[in-house]
């Protein structure tokens, strides 16, 4: 039955990808494939990084949750797009690259936390569908339009860097209120799913051109 759950998160992940890939100009499937990829890669990392930090006693599970996890994923998801930035690439439609990875990486960590506990697989599905792994992908959308910036060629390091303590802020809010007030965790997931489906609309009314090649 887990498998079944498995099934249903890929899938309902693969659809509010396609939602947000066809709101303007097809995108361009290797950059997509690279999102994808990198959403990947930065959750194995992220989760080695967490496992050695615990196991050697330089965190608790608390601290874990609420700082480094934060800190370490929304980083390491946005890294491509803060790294092209730097370099002074404009980021053409990252917002929607930047969505890709976080919704990449949500996928396989939810997988994760299926396989860790399948006699409650559904109802981890379910409640990570609507909050976390949109969340994931907002955070990341968030940096990803940060850097697709049409105004200036030169990275403003100021604005990036707000956008990914922005990114790492809600992310943590997030974990706080869904796991040390738990009373609150239906609301958080409601209020995280309202603006995750907010985000897609603003996304898919953005003028055409923007998702067809991610530089320029």
């Amino acid at each position: 039955m887990v498998y079944l759950h498995l099934t249903l998160v890929f899938i309902l992940t693969a659809l509010f990808l396609y939602a947000v890939w066809s709101a303007g100009q097809p995108v361009r499937w290797p950059p997509v494939l690279a999102a994808v990829w990198w959403g990947v890669t930065a959750f194995v990392a992220a989760f080695v990084l967490q496992a050695a930090l615990l196991h050697a006693g330089l965190l608790s599970p608390a601290a874990a949750r609420l700082v480094s996890a934060p800190l370490l994923e929304e980083t390491l998801k946005a890294l491509p797009l803060l790294a092209l930035r730097a370099r002074g690439s404009r980021i053409s439609g990252g917002a929607v690259y930047g969505f890709t990875m976080g919704m990449s990486f949500a996928a396989v960590e939810s997988a994760a936390y299926l396989l860790a506990d399948p006699s409650n697989a559904f109802s981890i599905a379910v409640a990570r569908l609507v909050s976390i792994n949109l969340l994931h992908g907002i955070t990341t959308g968030l940096v990803g339009l940060v850097s697709s910036s049409p105004h200036r060629r030169q990275p403003d390091y100021r604005l990036l860097a707000a956008a990914l303590a922005a990114a790492v802020l809600l992310h943590a809010s997030f974990n706080y209120l869904t796991g040390v007030l738990a009373e609150f965790r239906f609301y958080a997931a409601l209020a995280f799913s309202l603006g995750s489906g907010l985000v897609l609309v603003v996304l898919s009314h953005r003028g055409k051109g923007h998702y067809g090649t991610p530089f320029r």
